[in-house]
């Protein structure tokens, strides 16, 4: 029997010709994750991109809302924001959130920030429910739209589009008009690219990852 198959690998297909394989040294954790799936960005590019064209646009974020983002990352990056005076994290897997506030060294700090407010629950319930309070910055930072998964409602054309939805969205960004940054429409490409040129004046280059679904095409220069 070969090393190889001695040892514990993790292993996830990304396409027919292309396999990522990490051998496991030890295992800290082992449960279900809600929809089968692993999903993690191991590099920060991922989350700054995610983040920061908004906050920087924004002249003064004070309030966050994060839909999703268990394992941190999101809130890691919202809080490096000074202006930020409250985060408010809503993912509806406390297994994920508990296991990274414990084992990932790089967001446990933001899991500590008294800034920072964790609900696990259902994203747009407390959406639907929250107290009437403003936010400057909405992010969803959600899971694939698995049929049947935990995140599949929140990629509906029926969510994006009910008015009363809508409305309480809009409300909660203090009454402006609701614009969603999807780069997935004309209308939303437009406002996302012009977005993300005024939100990086200042910057030389901007490199971002592969198949990024908020940013349109790579290597965007300001």
């Amino acid at each position: 029997m070969s090393s190889y198959a001695k040892r514990l690998w993790l292993e996830e297909d990304l396409g027919d010709d292309y396999r990522w394989s990490y051998r496991v040294s030890a295992v800290l954790f082992s449960e279900e994750v809600e929809d089968g799936v692993r999903e993690m960005a191991a590099k920060q590019v991922y989350h700054e991109l995610l983040v920061h064209p908004p906050l920087l646009h924004h002249k003064n974020p004070k309030r966050v809302f994060i839909m999703g983002g268990g394992e941190g990352a999101t809130a890691r990056e919202v809080l490096r924001h000074a202006s930020v005076e409250k985060v408010v994290m809503v993912d509806i897997d406390q297994v994920v959130t508990d296991f990274c506030s414990r084992h990932l060294e790089r967001n446990t700090d933001a899991f500590r920030d008294p800034r920072l407010t964790l609900i696990n629950d259902d994203a747009r319930v407390q959406l639907e429910v929250a107290p009437d309070e403003s936010f400057d910055i909405i992010i969803s930072d959600l899971a694939d739209p698995l049929d049947g998964g935990p995140c599949y409602q929140l990629y509906t054309q029926t969510l994006l589009t009910e008015e009363q939805l809508d409305s309480r969205i809009a409300q909660q960004l203090g009454g402006r008009p609701l614009t969603f940054l999807d780069g997935a429409t004309f209308t939303g490409l437009r406002q996302l690219n012009k977005v993300v040129r005024e939100a990086l004046e200042s910057e030389k280059e901007v490199y971002t990852a592969d198949s990024a679904r908020f940013i349109h095409g790579s290597g965007l220069k300001a």
